[in-house]
């Protein structure tokens, strides 16, 4: 007896759900074919070179994806030649479910390394560019490459916090509040929580931007298509009608957004109801 697996996709896993979107594919297919400025034929190349660049936006330095996941996916390059012109995604849904995987499987692996003791007497070196890194061969590659990345990102955070409590002694005023009362591994845990709830936030319209973008780049590095929520997004800031509170916002590693400080004479201040650190 075989036994038959259920292929189906997890319940977690993102699907293109808005209908319009098919008319959205076949409509920026035509406007490119029809009228980019470099006049390129889309073929198997820029094809391609459009998936490479939807890697590239949604992993650029090289945390998440495998070679192994890029090698599995290039493969399939060729299906944009026909599924872009009517209006299907199965290629970019695929991609993307699989880097929220190992977005999932890396923070997870992140928490693992901020608790862990840094040895600062060693004498290693962190590439920052990536461009001249290759994707992570194997979980050890991983494991190894993560362990170095959130060593560097403690440092920098205790850099930062010296430097606060020098800004703290001089002028309470300049001093980060951000850095009171929580340590710096609390911090990155809030950091790398936060990136995995801003993942499961993202919807079917958020990755056809992704996807789109990277092939309509590929055409002209100005050319891109906007969701409708960044296209109103777009609007308010072209139009400067958006109207401001009169308070200084900052956003936290946990995700929050919190009042900095208050404009005097500002519609915050002029309300009452707004006070710092809310």
């Amino acid at each position: 007896h075989e036994t038959l697996q259920d292929t189906s996709p997890p319940a977690d896993e993102l699907k293109p759900k808005n209908s319009l979107l098919r008319i959205v594919g076949r409509d920026t297919f035509q406007l490119m074919n029809q009228l980019s400025f470099s006049k390129k034929t889309f073929d198997s190349g820029l094809a391609a070179e459009g998936l490479k660049m939807y890697f590239r936006n949604l992993d650029p330095l090289k945390l998440y994806f495998y070679q192994s996941d890029i090698d599995e996916f290039s493969k399939r390059s060729d299906e944009i030649l026909k599924a872009w012109p009517e209006g299907r995604y199965e290629l970019a849904f695929d991609v993307f479910n699989r880097y929220l995987k190992r977005v999932n499987e890396n923070v997870d692996l992140a928490d693992e390394w901020i608790d862990s003791d840094f040895d600062f007497s060693v004498d290693e070196t962190l590439m920052t560019d990536a461009e001249l890194i290759q994707y992570c061969a194997d979980e050890a590659d991983m494991r190894e490459r993560w362990r170095q990345r959130i060593k560097y990102s403690y440092m920098l955070l205790e850099i930062e916090r010296e430097e606060n409590e020098k800004n703290m002694a001089a002028d309470p005023a300049k001093a980060d509040a951000s850095f009171e009362n929580i340590s710096s591994r609390e911090k990155l845990h809030r950091r790398y929580k936060a990136l995995k709830r801003r993942m499961g936030q993202f919807i079917d319209e958020d990755v056809v931007e992704i996807y789109l973008t990277a092939i309509t780049s590929c055409y002209d590095p100005h050319t891109s298509y906007m969701s409708p929520t960044s296209f109103d997004d777009f609007n308010i800031t072209m139009g400067l009608n958006l109207e401001g509170i009169g308070a200084t916002l900052q956003s936290t590693d946990d995700g929050l957004t919190t009042i900095r400080r208050i404009v005097p004479g500002g519609a915050a201040d002029r309300s009452g109801e707004i006070k710092v650190d809310d």
